[in-house]
């Protein structure tokens, strides 16, 4: 089962005692965070809930929880591990380039500067722990860098006030996974500038690659281009689309550099006497 640990270490002062508030609170945010990757990752058939596993309020504060699946018997394990990925790097690429992550709308940047809020103020270091070897940690630095990178983002950037809207067009992307998306056969796509999409299919597709088994025989782990109708949601991330066409992107092609060099080109000139004969209209 996938599991999450957060960790909330107090400051060295107050005895080393956590303000009650500071620490259920940092816990409430990151889960909160979470889940906001989590909406914009997962398809409801992949829905699912962090349950508490263990607590302990000795110090440092501690929080063990599950991911429980919102359909009984469902397989979660790779979506869960999927959200914890890019909550992680998402995080990361805030503080360290401060770029807003592509599934964290206004909602989740106020999340997250209450999160570095409280490490900057309160809190020595809040650790995220999302697998044996990948774990996040807030301190003081993070935390500064944080909501400086906050603080200077564009408000244009999160695109608020644009409305639900739908546009005709064709986005590429790596195919991760075929099933269902809101009871019609779909592909999930990774596009670099959207992150992970749904792409719901016509019955004229589903016919002609043979429903969702052969799909993904097909299709997993190609790079695709599809088309059709894009559903844009309020404040201008990409929800859905209803694809009409469907292919497989071919790689682009190699150049061979070396058949482009003619080593005649400067009729044996050195290349700054060339340019200075060039622009003096000395060439023939």
């Amino acid at each position: 089962m996938e599991r999450i640990e957060i960790i909330v270490r107090p400051p060295s002062d107050h005895d080393g005692r956590l303000l009650v508030a500071d620490a259920m609170l940092q816990v409430l945010d990151t889960i909160r965070l979470l889940d906001e990757a989590q909406q914009a990752i997962a398809a409801p058939g992949e829905a699912f809930r962090w349950r508490l596993e263990s607590a302990s309020t000795n110090s440092p504060f501690a929080v063990v929880a599950i991911a429980e699946a919102v359909t009984p018997g469902a397989d979660i394990d790779d979506h869960v591990h999927r959200v914890k990925s890019e909550f992680g790097s998402g995080l990361r690429k805030l503080v360290e380039a401060r770029e807003i992550p592509w599934w964290m709308g206004q909602s989740g940047l106020d999340l997250a500067k209450s999160l570095f809020g409280r490490g900057a103020n309160g809190i020595s270091v809040t650790e995220i722990r999302l697998a044996a070897n990948d774990a996040v940690a807030i301190g003081h630095a993070e935390a500064d860098g944080g909501l400086a990178a906050i603080a200077a983002i564009n408000p244009l950037q999160l695109d608020a006030e644009l409305p639900e809207r739908v546009a005709f067009g064709e986005l590429g992307g790596v195919m991760v996974a075929a099933g269902k998306y809101r009871g019609k056969a779909a592909v999930q796509i990774r596009s670099e500038q959207y992150g992970f999409i749904w792409c719901q299919l016509s019955p004229d597709l589903v016919e002609k690659f043979g429903g969702e088994h052969r799909m993904d025989e097909i299709w997993s782990g190609k790079a695709l281009l599809v088309e059709g109708r894009l559903i844009y949601a309020k404040g201008g991330k990409l929800s859905r689309i209803e694809v009409t066409g469907i292919r497989e992107r071919e790689a682009a092609s190699r150049f061979d550099l070396d058949a482009l060099l003619d080593p005649n080109f400067t009729a044996g000139l050195d290349p700054a006497e060339y340019l200075r004969q060039l622009h003096e209209g000395e060439l023939a």
